[in-house]
């Protein structure tokens, strides 16, 4: 596995894999191209991270229950690529549930909007990101600007189409009015950036923060789906795939990363 993780596309190509394992293989390596990234966001680092996400939509595009086996795999600690990545997997899961008839390049824009949507976190002073207490205004003040700074990193590397400036942009916006950066009101916000919205803060609340414990996910999801800031259908619809069971037993991928590799 640590041989395809460095080669991701062997894993279209290997027939012995069993499902469970490919999800695993891909999210080792979007974890792998994701850090290299967000610690260095430059075009040469964006291109490898680009074609390994190329592979798994290639994959999902084939069948898309193939995200269910992603949404069971979920990390647990909070890093900016562990979050992108636990967004990515519960953006993609929306998505595919809701939206009807869509092309292979609506299926890549998302894939990669959701990903990266919060790539303006990179240039946040770390100490910022662990402090364990409340933060000073001006140290709020850096953090509220990270939607800005994303999208206008992402115009600098020529990857600017309308899905990811508006997940970089809008995900912290809220249907009332409350969010930031433009404080946007009902569907002032595009249907990307709701979405995001969704993914996003549910993969900030099942994580663990320095000021406090990661939630259950059902009591997240819960959550969600009674506060009325966010897009109700799609929190209805997460909300839903957990409860009825569509999703299945959930796998902590921190244990699964974080184990040690044999020899």
């Amino acid at each position: 596995s640590r041989h395809i993780v460095k080669q991701l596309d062997l894993v279209l190509q290997d027939n012995n894999l069993k499902e469970a394992e490919i999800a695993d293989i891909c999210i080792r390596a979007l974890l792998m191209r994701c850090s290299d990234f967000f610690e260095q966001p430059v075009k040469a680092l964006f291109e490898p991270l680009y074609r390994d996400l190329m592979v798994i939509t290639e994959y999902l595009w084939n069948d898309r229950h193939h995200i269910n086996t992603f949404m069971r795999r979920l990390f647990r600690k909070n890093h900016l690529a562990r979050h992108s990545i636990n967004s990515l997997i519960a953006g993609l899961w929306l998505w595919l549930q809701n939206s009807g008839e869509y092309r292979r390049k609506d299926l890549d824009r998302m894939a990669l909007a959701l990903l990266l949507h919060d790539v303006g976190m990179c240039k946040v002073p770390p100490f910022l990101l662990s402090k364990p207490g409340p933060l000073k205004q001006e140290e709020r003040d850096k953090i509220i600007l990270h939607p800005i700074v994303g999208v206008k990193l992402m115009q600098k590397m020529d990857v600017a189409f309308e899905e990811l400036l508006r997940a970089c942009f809008e995900h912290h916006e809220r249907l009332d009015g409350s969010g930031y950066p433009q404080r946007t009101k009902g569907n002032q916000s595009t249907k990307p950036g709701r979405l995001c919205a969704v993914a996003d803060s549910f993969a900030a609340m099942i994580c663990e923060r320095p000021f406090r414990k990661g939630k259950e996910i059902m009591q997240a999801v819960k959550e969600l789906a009674s506060d009325a800031r966010y897009d109700q259908e799609m929190t209805n619809s997460l909300l839903t795939g957990f409860a009825a069971g569509t999703i299945g037993q959930m796998v902590d991928m921190d244990q699964v990363v974080d184990a040690p590799q044999p020899e």
